[in-house]
């Protein structure tokens, strides 16, 4: 069997792991960000082209309510 290693290998060891996690949870964090931006930008494109449709219909239909004869 071969002897343990000195503690600073351990520490080391340890440490080396600990870093190797949190660039994994900080890849993970920003992938998710990312994710969150381009869902917002989606949602914001959508609900702008809704409202502009909606602002559309709104002014076709209320058009020919205001076409009569004033007093």
């Amino acid at each position: 069997m071969s002897p343990p290693p000195p503690p600073t290998q351990h520490v080391k060891l340890l440490f080396s792991e600990q870093l190797s996690k949190l660039q994994c949870k900080q890849h993970q964090d920003t992938e998710l960000l990312e994710e969150i931006r381009s869902f917002s930008k989606q949602r914001a494109a959508i609900e702008k082209e809704y409202a502009q449709v909606r602002t559309h219909a709104l002014f076709r239909s209320t058009a020919g309510q205001f076409t009569g004869t004033f007093y």
